[in-house]
């Protein structure tokens, strides 16, 4: 085969492999151009839609939506749903940064419908607004450390009845030296927690004793200390951060996912797409044959 045809050749290959490649991204580029063209001709709002419920024990999934909710300028707000009565302290306090760094970029409106409590209520605290049914339990503002092995802290005060009195004196003093270690953590996260809470809901500190303390309260009493901004339900979420916007909120759109096209090709370069393993770099050589 001389040089001028090996190049022909070539190329044929070259054409077949991104004609393959068109065919295969066509239908992602067809929703994405598709969605485009709704917003446009619609006029719809685009807001983030995420969805708070259980135990808070991985905050990653969450702290990187709410991330590309905030960096993303076609989402002009966003709006999270909860049913959750707690979770670990580390995990709820990454959300609530999160949260807090997005709310100087977009209105964030959180809706609770039965539970907000300890770690949940942490976590979302820093909201532009917090809405909740009359019902619902909110608070719990200093109970938000989890522990997964409750034995190690019960051990404190169980001490073996066969144990003399000099052992039993020397387990005790290492019992309270321990119970005295670990309600210095408690004390220090609640502080945090506390300090937190009032700054976000402009509370005093000071008078903690009330709206804190791991006190829970009913969606009615919550808004009468500030703890929430008012009763409702989902509904009212929805006419809430249209009301932020200035918009009417038929125009709003809930976006659960900010991936589309972008995503899909991300992945599919980097060997995340559909087949798992499929990506340029491996599929050229099979479509060129070298």
């Amino acid at each position: 085969m001389n040089t001028r045809s090996g190049l022909a050749y070539v190329d044929v290959l070259k054409n077949i492999f991104f004609t393959l490649l068109f065919i295969q991204v066509l239908p992602f580029l067809v929703v994405g151009i598709k969605s485009t063209v709704e917003a446009i001709v619609k006029n719809k709002v685009e807001i983030g839609y995420i969805s708070l419920h259980g135990d808070i024990a991985d905050a990653v999934s969450y702290t990187k939506r709410i991330e590309e909710f905030a960096s993303n300028s076609s989402i002009k707000g966003l709006i999270i749903r909860v049913d959750a009565a707690g979770g670990l302290p580390g995990s709820s306090q990454a959300i609530f940064h999160s949260l807090r760094s997005c709310k100087t970029k977009k209105p964030v409106v959180v809706c609770v419908e039965n539970l907000c409590t300890a770690g949940a209520y942490y976590a979302v605290c820093s909201a532009t607004k917090i809405i909740a049914h009359e019902s619902a339990l909110i608070g719990s503002v200093g109970r938000s450390i989890k522990v997964t092995d409750s034995k190690e802290l019960l051990d404190w005060w169980l001490i073996k009845s066969d144990k003399s009195d000099s052992l039993m004196e020397v387990e005790l003093e290492k019992k309270e030296k321990k119970k005295k270690e670990i309600q210095h953590l408690y004390n220090d996260f609640y502080k945090q927690f506390v300090h937190h809470v009032a700054a976000q809901r402009q509370l005093d500190e000071k008078l903690d004793a009330a709206w804190a303390q791991g006190k829970i309260f009913t969606g009615n009493e919550a808004l009468h200390l500030k703890l929430i901004d008012s009763v409702g339900s989902y509904g009212d979420g929805l006419d809430c951060i249209a009301n932020l916007l200035q918009v009417d909120r038929a125009k709003i759109k809930l976006i659960s996912s900010t991936q589309g096209i972008k995503g899909f090709m991300r992945r599919f370069l980097e060997g995340e797409g559909s087949s798992g393993e499929m990506n340029i770099a491996k599929l050229a050589p099979l479509i060129l044959g070298i």
